[in-house]
């Protein structure tokens, strides 16, 4: 396994996006652009876990990771990556003394 580079013409954005998700996978993908503006625009629409964009695997280890699609389960690292760990339970206290007894009559 090893890195894989795919370099095609292209005429649109939209083509562009539709080549880049036209897959089941997701892990990551790279744009280079001398464009920062439009390289963020194509970001937002591929659908890849994690995009690079004029750079590639460098990211901060508190960067959540994780694919789309087919590609990876869940997250890991960062934030996004503690809540596949985690468990949210909500607990309610009344602090009204003369609160009413919901199973009386």
């Amino acid at each position: 396994f090893g890195p894989v580079v795919s370099t095609e013409p292209w005429d649109t954005e939209a083509e562009v996006i539709r080549t880049a998700n036209a897959t089941v996978y997701g892990l990551a993908a790279g744009v280079w652009s001398g464009d920062v503006a439009r390289a963020m625009r194509m970001a937002e629409k591929i659908e890849a876990g994690t995009v690079y964009i004029n750079n590639y695997f460098n990211a901060a280890a508190q960067s959540p990771v994780g694919g789309f699609k087919q590609s990876g389960y869940g997250r890991e690292n960062g934030w996004e990556g503690m809540r596949c760990y985690l468990q949210t339970r909500s607990v309610w206290l009344s602090t009204n003394p003369n609160q009413p007894d919901p199973f009386s009559d």
